[in-house]
């Protein structure tokens, strides 16, 4: 039977589908493939930051790396040959390498980097080591190179491309805790003093000479616990313990509040400089209760309503303190005010250790003469009538100030001050 003529069989084929252009959301899209490139080597640049954070590093290399920019044929999965521009900064040179990044391992968690030498492939550290010795050897001038064209290696890449790669010094947290923070105390320019009444950092000097021996460009101390947390953490402790604090006749009742009582724990040193006023300033505000009632003296602070709240601030948070030495500056202090001075800001910590005097810093021998006369025990009924004797009716207002009115108008009478201890017979006679 017959197919029929040829134009009918024409007719009956059916007509030929018209291609239509490609989806936006199909993977054959050169646009879609491009962009799951780039996101492929942003994570590939997230996972080689991870690795520079962890790794067995270098400890000549300085530089950084980043992969090439997106192209179709590249591939950046892990495990898998990647090219990446290798940047030293000393000496200053880029090199074109071939690198695998291997995932972490349960046991270490730590990303694994291999880069191609040769026919062969070494980790990241022999390679960085062995090149860095290589060009130094080579090149021992101040402009040395890899012996490539930068302009070869394309433009400079965005800080977001590049990853830092630097030394990281793994053994420091295996070191002896004492020997860590001998180091980051170091580095943070810490020295034996420190005044924080005029936030001028450390010093290496004592008392009278600090502006003058103050070097350089110090930082406070507020300034070096803002660091960072860990540094916060680490270092804390070992500042209040091992820096001895320097303070005149301000300054340490807010020092000690913003402390905390996390850090106040542990101040082991305390220097004190009051000048010529000391006993005023000693029984104004460290005296016990028992004295500063019987003297009546007065505050004379602003405002007047907070000024007892004050004083006993400043007896609680000295209260806490377990001071291993405490160091009085004797400078323009009368003799004769020194028994007193000394049982009051004794007294005035909960404890110390060590007591030791010192005249513009710097620190006085046991037996010399001058701080003779503290030696030995006295009563507070024995202090407090030799400091009404001698300052009852004393016209100088810095130690006329010790006594308040009621006082002053019975200055001429020693026989009412005892009968006013007889009062408290189990405190004055201790």
């Amino acid at each position: 039977m017959p197919l029929g003529s040829p134009k009918k069989l024409i007719r009956a084929l059916p007509p030929s589908p018209i291609r239509s252009p490609r989806s936006p959301r199909s993977p054959r899209n050169p646009e879609n493939i491009s962009h799951m490139k780039e996101q492929e080597r942003r994570s590939f640049i997230e996972y080689l930051k991870q690795w520079s954070l962890n790794h067995d590093s270098s400890v000549h290399f300085h530089g950084s790396i980043n992969p090439l920019p997106t192209t179709i044929s590249e591939s950046y999965k892990l495990g898998e040959s990647v090219r990446c521009v290798l940047t030293a900064v000393e000496p200053e040179a880029k090199r074109l390498v071939n690198i695998r990044l291997f995932p972490p391992r349960l046991e270490d968690g730590k990303y694994r980097l291999f880069i191609r030498s040769g026919s062969g492939w070494v980790t990241a550290r022999n390679f960085l080591d062995k090149e860095y010795l290589t060009q130094l050897r080579l090149q021992p001038t101040p402009s040395r190179n890899w012996n490539l064209p930068k302009e070869d290696l394309g433009p400079k890449p965005s800080t977001d491309d590049t990853v830092t790669i630097r030394p990281l010094f793994h053994p420091f947290t295996s070191l002896p805790a004492e020997l860590q923070d001998e180091i980051l105390s170091f580095a943070i320019g810490k020295q034996p003093y420190y005044r924080p009444s005029l936030e001028m950092g450390f010093s290496s000097c004592k008392a009278r000479n600090w502006i003058q021996t103050s070097k350089g460009h110090p930082t406070p101390l507020s300034h070096v616990l803002l660091i960072s947390k860990t540094l916060t953490d680490r270092l804390a402790r070992y500042i209040y313990t091992s820096t001895t604090f320097h303070f005149q006749t301000s300054g340490l009742t807010h020092f000690l509040w913003l402390a905390g009582p996390s850090n106040r724990r542990h101040i082991r040193c305390i220097a004190l400089s009051f000048g010529k006023y000391a006993l005023l300033h000693c029984i104004r505000w460290f005296a016990p209760d028992e004295v500063f009632a019987l003297f009546d003296t007065p505050l004379n602070a602003f405002p007047n309503a907070l000024q007892y709240l004050w004083r006993c601030q400043i007896r609680d948070l000295c209260a806490e303190l377990r001071l291993r030495c405490l160091t009085i500056d004797i400078r323009d202090i009368c003799n004769l005010d020194l028994p007193i001075v000394i049982r009051i800001l004794r007294g005035a910590f909960a404890e110390v250790d060590i007591l030791y005097f010192s005249l513009d810093g710097e620190r006085l021998e046991k037996n010399d003469e001058r701080v003779s006369g503290v030696r030995g025990h006295r009563s507070w009924a024995v202090l407090c009538k030799d400091v009404f004797s001698r300052y009852g009716r004393c016209r100088d207002i810095g130690f006329s100030m010790c006594f308040g009115d009621r006082r002053r108008r019975d200055s001429a009478s020693m026989m009412q001050l005892e009968v006013d201890m007889r009062e408290d017979e189990y405190f004055f006679n201790s």
